[in-house]
């Protein structure tokens, strides 16, 4: 087993099962840990919808995740020695 935890196995993953197994890109993945709230546009009037950010930029953010993922907790019972080990 090895120490690096994926945003794979993460419980702030907000993609879903089919995502998570077939999809090969982590990019479509959001994090529940960064959202951007809706922005409203005053010239043309139009609101931009509020959304979560990929887990990839969550990922590059220091503050948030890092790479060494800071914010990582177990999406799965399986995976709760690796989240002891880190704390």
């Amino acid at each position: 087993m090895t120490d690096a935890v994926t945003c794979k196995t993460c419980r702030h993953n907000r993609a879903n099962w089919m995502e998570r197994t077939f999809n090969v890109s982590t990019w479509s993945w959001q994090c529940s840990l960064d959202y951007n709230p809706p922005e409203y546009d005053p010239v043309t009037g139009a609101t931009r919808p509020g959304r979560h950010e990929s887990c990839n930029v969550v990922r590059v953010k220091e503050k948030i995740c890092g790479k060494d993922g800071k914010a990582w907790e177990p999406c799965y019972k399986r995976d709760l020695f690796a989240y002891l080990k880190r704390i």
